[in-house]
């Protein structure tokens, strides 16, 4: 099992070739938004006043929309709720703009959007739904009062701080855990293994009775983040202290590679806003195939009589620590595990073949890199030179196109027409594959026919770099996708 439990799952998405910008469904959806608000605000179209009896009605039915929209949300996601929530303004905007503007009983109802927007603690849209229903009316400003002034103004202003003061960044509890959750359930189970955590450090803290006893784990940048501490001095220990392996005190402590303890009089132990006086102080490394962090601790007394003593706690509690670990590790490889099924069949469901032939194959590279997938092309076959020649890739040069391999030539490509059968290649910038173009980055390569029946369409070739691999679950789903993508060729 690895021990880098920090930035191991960062999805990257390398940069591949760009493709031409096509006008999709929701840019026309935009440029429809932006037609009606500009209407709207121009005031091109006629006026016409309401009996209040009918205002009361449309209200109605705009709470009963509203209502309606936040019971589904959970079900639609909130992309969906935030786009009918918009479509909702534009609607209130242009009811209330054709009864009056302004001076209409309705003047108010664009902004049944921006309160949702608030109780939904998105203050950013909020803001952005208030100013546009004040420019909304801007062609009859005049009729503006200064209470409505003040009321759209107090609206705007308490959105944005609102916004400002939710988008600081608050330092979590686990802080040492950032980066390594990738769903909710991940997500709820780092507090309890934090809670864990802690509740054991507790108990170490009334048993070696140190002033403080402090884990820090390793981030993405390999520097040592303070994650759980137990204090007497609590108030006093910096909960945003991190330093590198050999850095300070504690760093030179840590990069021993193990237990260490050494005299702390008049030294200012860096993980305190200001100086605590300590008398003595150790560190030892948390070690899970390598090390993932450290444990520190200082205490009021001299602790050079019971060092041995220490040392086989701490080796225990470091232990524990390490088990905690692996229990999140192994918790997080099941969610992962299921989340990679599920977007590998969000995949096969994208695939239009409306797109054409080559739409359809960059939708597919497109896609596939949540998967850590670096690069990958598509080799047509040619019937008459029992050759394939590269036709589509993402992440090599453009002068692959055309790239010719016959096929009994290569190794690979003869395993995969005889057998039907996908081949992975391990160590792949080791054995010289004439298939990855002199990449010598690439580490893991996936190579598979696109085969119906005796009809050979071509081939989709995949690549991963180093420390990433092609599990079982995806070559199998992936054989699934390429089906599909040799019936629409």
């Amino acid at each position: 099992m690895s021990g880098r439990l920090s930035g191991r799952f960062v999805s990257r998405k390398p940069a591949g070739e760009k493709s031409p910008p096509k006008i999709t469904p929701g840019i026309i959806l935009i440029a429809i938004a932006i037609f009606i608000y500009a209407i709207n605000a121009a005031g091109l179209y006629p006026t016409a006043e309401l009996h209040p009896l009918v205002e009361a009605v449309l209200y109605v039915a705009f709470f009963a929309a509203v209502f309606a929209n936040e019971k589904v949300k959970e079900a639609f996601g909130p992309k969906f709720h935030s786009r009918v929530l918009y479509a909702l303004f534009l609607v209130f905007l242009t009811v209330a703009g054709a009864s009056g503007g302004v001076v209409s009983g309705l003047k108010w109802a664009p902004l049944i959007p921006a309160a949702c927007f608030v109780f939904n603690r998105d203050f950013k849209n909020a803001a952005i739904i208030t100013a546009a229903s004040f420019f909304g009316f801007i062609h009859s400003i005049a009729a503006y009062t200064s209470a409505d002034y003040f009321l759209y103004l107090s609206l705007l202003l308490g959105s944005v701080l609102f916004h400002l003061t939710s988008a600081v960044p608050h330092k979590d509890e686990g802080e040492g855990f950032k980066n390594i959750e990738t769903q909710k359930e991940s997500k709820h189970f780092k507090t309890v293994i934090y809670g864990l955590l802690e509740s054991i450090f507790r108990l170490y803290h009334d048993v070696l009775k140190p002033v403080s006893i402090i884990l820090f784990l390793r981030d993405d940048d390999g520097n040592l983040v303070h994650t759980i501490s137990v204090s007497k001095k609590e108030n006093m220990v910096d909960r945003y202290y991190s330093f590198g392996i050999k850095e300070g005190v504690v760093g030179a402590g840590l990069s021993k590679g193990t237990f260490f303890s050494f005299d702390a009089r008049g030294v200012r132990m860096p993980y305190y806003t200001s100086m605590v006086p300590v008398i003595s102080a150790a560190t030892i490394p948390v070690v899970l195939n390598k090390m993932i962090g450290g444990i520190a601790l200082d205490f009021e007394r001299d602790i050079e009589g019971e060092k041995e003593a220490l040392r086989e706690r701490l080796k225990n509690l470091t232990e524990e620590v390490v088990g905690v670990m692996e229990l999140f590790d192994i918790n997080h490889k099941v969610i992962t595990k299921e989340q990679r099924v599920s977007y590998l069949y969000e995949i096969n469901g994208k695939l239009n073949l409306m797109d054409g032939k080559s739409g359809l194959i960059k939708k597919f590279f497109e896609e596939v890199r949540v998967f850590d997938v670096y690069s990958g092309y598509l080799a047509e076959y040619i019937p008459e030179e029992n050759s394939f020649a590269v036709t589509e890739s993402f992440n090599y040069p453009s002068s692959v196109a055309g790239v010719k391999f016959p096929a009994r030539d290569n190794e690979i490509l003869r395993y995969c027409m005889d057998s039907g059968k996908p081949v992975v290649v391990e160590e792949a910038s080791k054995k010289n594959i004439n298939l990855n173009m002199k990449r010598m980055n690439i580490e893991r390569t996936l190579v598979s026919l696109l085969k119906n029946g005796d009809h050979i369409y071509g081939f989709i070739k995949l690549d991963k770099e180093k420390e990433y691999t092609f599990s079982e679950f995806e070559v199998k789903t992936l054989e699934m996708i390429f089906s599909r993508i040799t019936i629409m060729l």
